[in-house]
């Protein structure tokens, strides 16, 4: 009988994309394709600054336009809402002529 060769199982890693893109730049900045400036080194790893960098006004930027779309599509959800309760409205004005009309 032939001895059926065991096949290796491939182990599967879960990380996040975040952690995968820190690892992708770890790995070039190790092998030396990538070179970052001293200024940048210092920027990035000054102690008492949070890992995270924000940029802030495109953040409020984003928040502002966020804050727009939210408000233009609660308008337009008003509008049909309105128009619903006038529609509604005016259905039963005309079910209240028909009941008069059958009497």
């Amino acid at each position: 009988r032939r001895e059926k060769k065991k096949k290796k199982k491939k182990t599967v890693v879960s990380m996040t994309v975040s952690e995968a893109v820190a690892k992708a730049q770890a790995k070039a900045l190790l092998s030396g394709k990538v070179r970052i400036s001293d200024e940048e080194i210092k920027r990035r790893f000054s102690q008492g600054k949070s890992g995270i960098a924000v940029d802030k006004a495109a953040l409020d930027a984003q928040v502002r336009e966020k804050q727009a779309i939210n408000s233009k599509l609660k308008d337009v959800d008003d509008y049909y809402t309105r128009q619903a309760l006038e529609d509604d409205k005016h259905a039963v004005f005309l079910h209240k002529e028909q009941v008069k009309e059958q009497r």
